[in-house]
């Protein structure tokens, strides 16, 4: 039940109260237009005020990259569909 700034009322169980930030990682093999897929990717349930920027560093030998995406989550739902659609991808590895 959101409180009456749309925000998650502390003591109902949620870990997080909305809105706020989250910096997902996301383990990938290195690829070329990575950071651009990767945005195109939660551009399809943020808004582009809520990506507030992409890092990523590479592995020893630069076979993979672990990518950290800070975002603004409104609500545990749209977080829900976020790790999802990042999940399903082929060429993500992980997401944690």
């Amino acid at each position: 039940m959101a409180g009456g700034n749309g925000s998650t009322p502390p003591g109902d169980g949620e870990l997080l109260q909305f809105p706020c930030e989250v910096d997902i990682k996301v383990f990938v093999r290195a690829s070329k237009n990575l950071d651009r897929q990767l945005h195109a990717l939660l551009l399809q349930h943020l808004a582009p005020d809520q990506v507030l920027g992409i890092r990523r560093r590479e592995s020893r030998k630069g076979n993979y990259h672990a990518l950290s995406c800070l975002v603004v989550a409104r609500e545990r739902e749209e977080l829900d569909r976020v790790y999802s659609v990042l999940s399903g991808h082929p060429d993500i590895l992980m997401v944690i």
